[in-house]
């Protein structure tokens, strides 16, 4: 097996086997596996395939965007993307979905710099870090390291 069909088994298997959202396999690897070796192909193309996945439901999302104030925004996508973030359930949405949806609202509504970094602040900023934080968790708790060993990845 050569070292870059190793690469992609183990993003695949992170994606697939373990069930990881592609913000969170591409965390865990920029953390815990960046010593294989160059990933960025591999997860520049895995970002392609999950953007073209989620295409439909950023538009939805997009759409019900109303408010004009970015915080207010960021708010009103995260409450449509999270709705149980106050009872501790997970988004509705993975992140690459929200921050999709954040980039066509922030080019509808014209926001400057300043205003779109508050805006995905209240958006897509704390889901990538609810999936970063439950990965990290996930890798620990599941021995994810164990399992890729097992599976002669590593």
């Amino acid at each position: 097996m050569t070292i870059v069909s190793r690469r992609k088994l183990i993003y695949h298997t992170l994606r697939n086997d373990c069930h990881f959202t592609h913000e969170q396999t591409k965390w865990l690897i920029r953390i815990y596996l960046n010593h294989l070796g160059d990933f960025d192909r591999i997860l520049s193309d895995g970002a392609s395939l999950e953007r073209k996945k989620w295409e439909d439901e950023a538009s939805v999302i997009a759409s019900i965007c109303t408010e004009s104030n970015p915080t207010q925004a960021g708010k009103q996508v995260m409450e449509y993307a999270w709705p149980e973030k106050e009872d501790g359930g997970s988004p509705r949405f993975p992140h690459i979905c929200v921050a999709m949806a954040c980039r066509k609202i922030v080019k509808e509504k014209q926001y400057n710099n300043k205003d779109a970094t508050l805006f995905r602040y209240h958006a897509a900023d704390k889901i990538r870090n609810y999936e970063r934080k439950t990965a990290e968790i996930d890798w620990d708790s599941r021995m994810i390291l164990t399992y890729l060993k097992i599976k002669k990845l590593i």
